[in-house]
C-alpha cells in the first residue's frame, strides 16, 4: 500500500514570544495512504495535526494511516526575543537653572507595536522632556506582552553657581585696604559692584576714603549662563574720636562717653584720680554714663580712660565728668 503524504505548503508557524510557550503549528494537510490518520508529535501528547502553547524547537510530526504506513515531517518553531533596546546613540541632557533635563535618541528594533513606560514620570513616550533630577528606568512592551528594560538613567541636579566672598580686615578703617576673597562655587565670571563702581574680576581689593556703611555686591555666572549673587554691608570706621567731657544731666548732649569710630571688642577702663578702677568693659558699647562698677553714680571730677582695640591700638587720656 501507498504511505500517506504530508503537505506543509500552507502551514502557519506561530513563533514563541520571549519564553511564553505561545508558539503553534497549523495547516498541515495529509493525503494518500488509507484514511483515517493518526498524528503524533515528538515529545507531545497531542494527537491533533495542529499544536498550540508550544515552546521554541524542532517538532517532528508522524502521520500513520490505518494500514500502519507512516510519513514524517520536521517543522521548526522559532523563538522571538523581547524588544531590543538600542541606546548607543542615546542623548542625555542634564538640567540647568535655565532648562529641564531630557532623554532622547533611543531606538527600538522594528517588528511590533510597542508601549513605553518610565519610572519617576507619567510620560509614556520613548523620549522624555522637561524632567527633574532623579533615576529613570524605561520599560518597552510589545504586542505579545514581552518587555525589556533600560536604565536606570541618572538625571543630575544642576550644580548652579553659588556666590560667596570673605574680606579682611573685618572692621576696616578709612583709607585701609580691604581685600575681597571670592570663594564662590561653579562659576565662570565674577562682577563686583562696590562704592558705585563695577569691577569684572575674580578677586579685588579696595580702599574706602570715607567712613560709613557700604554695600558690596558680587554677581557670578556659570558656563550655562546661570546667575547667583550675594550682598554684604561693610562698615568703614573712622579714626577714634574720644570725648574729653561728659555731662550727666540728661540734656541729650555729652550724656554718654561716646567714642566715635568704636570697633567691636574694644576694651575700656576708667580710673579715678587715685588710679583705682571704677569702670571696666571688655567690649565697650558706648554706654558709660559716669557710674562705677556697682552702678553707683561717681562724683564729679577728672578721670583717666584706657582704651585698647582688638587690633592692638592703645589710647590713654582724661575725661571730665560734670554733674
Amino acid at each position: 500500500s501507498v504511505a500517506p503524504s504530508i503537505d506543509v505548503s500552507s502551514v502557519l508557524v506561530q513563533p514563541e514570544h520571549c519564553g511564553q510557550a505561545d508558539g503553534g503549528i497549523s495547516g498541515v494537510l495529509v493525503s494518500g495512504g488509507t484514511p483515517a490518520y493518526s498524528y503524533q508529535w515528538n515529545g507531545l501528547s497531542s494527537t491533533e495535526p495542529d499544536i498550540s502553547n508550544a515552546v521554541a524547537g524542532n517538532y517532528i510530526l508522524t502521520v500513520t494511516d490505518v494500514q500502519g504506513c507512516t510519513a514524517t515531517v520536521s517543522i521548526i518553531v522559532d523563538a522571538l526575543s523581547a524588544p531590543i533596546i538600542d541606546s548607543t546613540v542615546m542623548e542625555i541632557i542634564q538640567p540647568t537653572c535655565l532648562s529641564s533635563g531630557s532623554i532622547n535618541g533611543i531606538i527600538i528594533a522594528a517588528g511590533s507595536t510597542y508601549t513605553y513606560s518610565w519610572t519617576n514620570t507619567t510620560q509614556s513616550t520613548l523620549d522624555l522632556i522637561n524632567i527633574s533630577p532623579g533615576f529613570y528606568i524605561l520599560t518597552v512592551t510589545d504586542a505579545y506582552g514581552c518587555s525589556s528594560n533600560l536604565g536606570p538613567v541618572n538625571i543630575l541636579a544642576p550644580e548652579n553657581p553659588i556666590a560667596e566672598f570673605n574680606y579682611l580686615p573685618q572692621n576696616p578703617d578709612v583709607n585701609q585696604e580691604v581685600i575681597f576673597d571670592n570663594v564662590s562655587q561653579n562659576i565662570l565670571t565674577s562682577v563686583w559692584n562696590i562704592d558705585s563702581l563695577t569691577i569684572s574680576s575674580e578677586n579685588i581689593s579696595y580702599t574706602f576714603e570715607n567712613d560709613g556703611s557700604y554695600e558690596v555686591l558680587l554677581i557670578v555666572t556659570d558656563a550655562n549662563g546661570c546667575i547667583d549673587s550675594t550682598l554684604k554691608i561693610i562698615t568703614i570706621i573712622s579714626n577714634l574720636e574720644i570725648p574729653n567731657v561728659i555731662t550727666d544731666n540728661s540734656d541729650g548732649v555729652n550724656d554718654i562717653f561716646e567714642i566715635k569710630g568704636l570697633k567691636p571688642n574694644t576694651s575700656l577702663v576708667i580710673l579715678n584720680r587715685w588710679g583705682q578702677k571704677v569702670f571696666e568693659s571688655e567690649n565697650y558699647l558706648n554706654d558709660w554714663k559716669g557710674l562705677d562698677l556697682s552702678g553707683e553714680r561717681l562724683i564729679e571730677g577728672v578721670y583717666t580712660y584706657l582704651i585698647n582695640t582688638a587690633e592692638g591700638q592703645k589710647e590713654q587720656g582724661f575725661v571730665h565728668l560734670i554733674r
